[in-house]
């Protein structure tokens, strides 16, 4: 038995297990609670731990050196987006994603903006619909973003009540169409692989075309981010 006066949350797809203990617990619960938080993670579900617990939901989990480009030309120099689902309604005032800057200073993006929108789900064909559920986007300077990747706040002007379901976070930015792939900035990303978000996925939208696609990332990789803190 551990003499330990302890509250352990665990939060897996979205279930919560509270155990408030003033007097001890012993080392079977201790054991079965730390092959719990590996079961989560391993299985890729949403996680929320630590300085998120207060998100509606978060998906953080980072493979080194991936990400997409915002106005990348190698995706046809467009948006990019992010499904998540709610299993229970939520009202989100921010958002954070994770983002860095590539190539130039960031005075060479003065005066540019990055513009994030919620956008309910097109039923027929799995992506954002256009239909906007905030009342305007949230904007952030791009010159704030860092070439270090880190978490980046957008903040609505009026929260934005959301219902259970699937729903899509959309970004877009108004510096120029980067040719090489150098000169932009980056939503950091999951590969897919062991460990990816299963409750949403990643899509890009070519000016040429303004549809929305995968074909170039594969339907697998997710973007990072944290929903409602």
């Amino acid at each position: 038995m551990f003499g330990l006066s302890v509250m352990v949350t665990v939060i897996f797809k979205n279930t919560f297990m509270i155990i408030n203990s003033a007097d001890s617990i012993d080392s079977t619960t201790l054991l079965a609670l730390a092959l719990f938080g590996v079961l989560a993670s391993s299985c890729g579900q949403v996680t929320v731990s630590g300085s998120d617990a207060s998100c509606a939901l978060a998906f953080t989990t980072e493979t080194e050196g991936k990400a997409l480009g915002l106005n990348d030309g190698a995706l046809g120099g467009g948006d990019l987006a992010q499904s998540f689902t709610l299993t229970e309604a939520k009202t989100v005032s921010q958002v954070q994603l994770k983002l860095r800057r590539v190539g130039m200073t960031s005075s060479s993006f003065q005066g540019h903006t990055a513009s994030l929108g919620i956008e309910s789900n097109n039923t027929s064909t799995g992506k954002p619909s256009g239909t906007a559920l905030s009342t305007s986007d949230a904007t952030l300077a791009v010159t704030l973003i860092s070439t270090t990747p880190g978490f980046y706040t957008f903040t609505f002007s009026s929260s934005v009540s959301l219902a259970a379901g699937i729903y899509w976070l959309r970004l877009k930015a108004s510096y120029p169409t980067s040719s090489d792939s150098k000169n932009l900035i980056q939503w950091v990303a999951h590969d897919g692989s062991n460990g990816a978000y299963s409750d949403g996925s990643a899509a890009y939208k070519p000016l040429s075309t303004e549809v929305w696609e995968t074909g170039a990332i594969g339907t697998l990789i997710d973007l990072l981010f944290k929903v409602g803190c």
